[in-house]
C-alpha cells in the first residue's frame, strides 16, 4: 500500500474523509475504495482528541463508527476542493473506483 497524505498528518483525515464523502453521497463518484474509505474513518475515530482541522466539527463520532458522511452539511470548500480533486484525476484513476455508477 502506499504512502497517503493522511498516513503522515492526521489531520488530512479530516478533508479526506469529507471529500470521498461529498463525492460519494452528493456526486454519485466513488473517489477511492470503500476499504481506504474505512480505513480513514477507523483512523479519524482512533485520533479524534488530537486531530486539529477547520472542519472537523462538520463530523461526528457517529460517522466515524458507521464510516457514512451521508448527513454532513458540506461547505463550499469542501465541494470545490472535492470537484477540483475530482478534475485532476486521470480517465484510468477516475474508472478506477467507479464500481458503484455501474451497478
Amino acid at each position: 500500500m502506499s504512502e497517503k497524505i493522511y498516513d503522515e498528518d492526521i489531520n488530512m483525515l479530516v478533508p479526506w474523509f469529507l471529500m470521498a464523502s461529498y463525492a460519494y453521497y452528493r456526486l454519485g463518484i466513488s473517489i477511492m475504495k470503500d476499504s481506504e474509505f474505512d480505513r480513514i474513518a477507523n483512523n479519524l475515530k482512533k485520533n479524534w482528541e488530537e486531530v486539529e482541522h477547520m472542519h472537523k466539527h462538520l463530523i461526528t463520532l457517529e460517522m466515524l463508527s458507521t464510516s457514512s458522511g451521508y448527513s454532513i452539511k458540506y461547505t463550499n470548500m469542501i465541494k470545490h476542493a472535492t470537484l477540483t480533486y475530482i478534475s485532476s484525476l486521470t480517465v484510468r484513476q477516475y474508472n478506477k473506483f467507479q464500481t458503484r455508477a455501474k451497478q
